[in-house]
């Protein structure tokens, strides 16, 4: 990764909500599951979807 690309994804990191953020990491770095990351954070599964998909197109613009 370009140094360039870490800059634009910590800004886009920083950018997102801190719930979105969670989920985000949660499910990409640790791998949880999405049910796993709903019982953690007392979360309905489908709230967790879609917190990750809308971290997820943050980040790639």
């Amino acid at each position: 990764m370009t140094e360039d690309e870490r800059f634009k994804l910590h800004d886009a990191m920083c950018n997102l909500t801190e719930r979105k953020r969670q989920c985000f990491v949660l499910h990409i770095a640790f791998r949880f599951t999405m049910r796993q990351i709903a019982e953690e954070l007392d979360l309905k599964k489908k709230t967790v979807q879609t917190n990750i998909l809308r971290a997820k197109q943050k980040i790639e613009k």
